[in-house]
């Protein structure tokens, strides 16, 4: 079949290569997904599809997955490359939650491949996600609004959330703002939550911040 195709095989949505080798497996409800964002794209913003080059669903599919492998370099960063850790996302139970419950809507750090079903808005690291709904770069805008934030794990991006959270919070008064923010806590450091670099935030605006769970 084209180079891209997919097709289930039992509880697995395989994508493969023109050639046979399989690049990466989905389950699929994750494909199910994927295809309804990107028909709901091709259907209502078809000018802005062509800008992005689209092609086919199956092909588009097997770009996103490609270029989210391990290794690649992260847009924007010259010495920083995609890694397992970058794709992992909340437990299930815990994302139905807030999202079911708690009323969140958006999530600030996310992708194609592990975005919530029940998520309205979404940031991701490529601008080609956009073929699946995606707005963009996290930091493209102020966060408003009820959200969930879970940067990388390591200090300059646990950071710079925090700081912009803080930053949206204070330059929003008319609209509501809610960031629900999961962040790393070092435990292997002898201070822990009281000596990650993000606290300097969150002590120095209190009126903003408060830590719900240690």
């Amino acid at each position: 079949g084209p180079e891209g195709a997919a097709c289930c095989h039992k509880e697995l949505a395989c994508i493969y290569h023109a050639d046979g080798r399989c690049e990466h497996m989905l389950d699929p409800a994750t494909a199910a997904a994927l295809h309804q964002r990107y028909q709901h794209m091709q259907s209502k913003h078809t000018k802005f599809m062509r800008r992005l080059k689209s092609t086919s669903f199956e092909q588009d599919v097997l770009k996103l997955v490609t270029r989210y492998a391990p290794g690649n370099r992260v847009p924007g960063h010259d010495s920083k490359t995609i890694t397992d850790k970058q794709q992992c996302t909340l437990p299930s139970p815990l994302k139905d939650f807030l999202f079911y419950e708690l009323g969140c809507k958006h999530e600030r750090f996310a992708s194609p491949l592990n975005v919530h079903a029940a998520c309205t808005k979404y940031y991701s690291l490529f601008k080609e996600d956009r073929m699946f709904g995606a707005q963009g770069n996290a930091y493209s805008r102020k966060w408003t609004g009820p959200s969930i934030a879970v940067p990388d794990f390591d200090h300059d991006a646990a950071e710079q959330a925090v700081k912009w959270a803080v930053y949206s919070a204070k330059a929003t008064s008319q609209k509501p703002t809610f960031t629900l923010l999961f962040l790393p806590s070092y435990s292997d450091s002898q201070e822990g939550y009281s000596g990650a670099p993000y606290m300097h935030w969150v002590h120095r605006h209190p009126e903003c911040c408060r830590r719900l769970l240690v």
